[in-house]
């Protein structure tokens, strides 16, 4: 009966080391990183790939407010300002940074919502926008309060 306990007690442990290690790992820094990531990338496909490409019944909304080039931009200004964050937490700066991203990540999600409901689009998009944007507004959160 020793050895069952002591062999439970050390699965515990080895439980609680792991759980401790995951608690550590810097998951604000983490989501910020990967938020300035993919508006990097956004910014980057934006700029390089063709007018014609880019034009889908989900994104024609988004273009109708703003040309790829203008959308480029702002994504761009979202990656650099997510990196500053990323370095150097700051309340006043994170607000910024979540309402820059908010304002990016909101726009893009009603065009989507709105392509399902008028032509039928496929409503991946949504699916894709949120869980991509509710982790980075998380991340956003606990960075600018100095969270790692």
């Amino acid at each position: 009966m020793h050895a069952v306990e002591t062999a439970e007690y050390e699965a515990l442990l080895k439980v609680a080391t792991t759980w401790r290690k995951v608690e550590e790992f810097a998951w604000a820094r983490f989501l910020v990183a990967w938020a300035a990531l993919f508006h990097a990338t956004a910014a980057v496909i934006l700029f390089v790939v063709p007018d014609y490409q880019l034009l889908t019944p989900a994104t024609t909304p988004v273009f109708d407010l703003l040309p790829p080039a203008a959308w480029a931009f702002l994504f761009l200004g979202g990656a650099v300002s997510l990196a500053a964050l990323w370095a150097e937490p700051s309340h006043w700066f994170g607000f910024v940074v979540l309402m820059g991203v908010l304002l990016i990540g909101g726009a893009w999600l009603t065009t989507f919502g709105l392509a399902v409901v008028r032509d039928g689009s496929s409503p991946l998009g949504l699916v894709v926008w949120f869980f991509l944007y509710v982790p980075f507004l998380v991340g956003i959160n606990k960075r600018a309060s100095g969270k790692r």
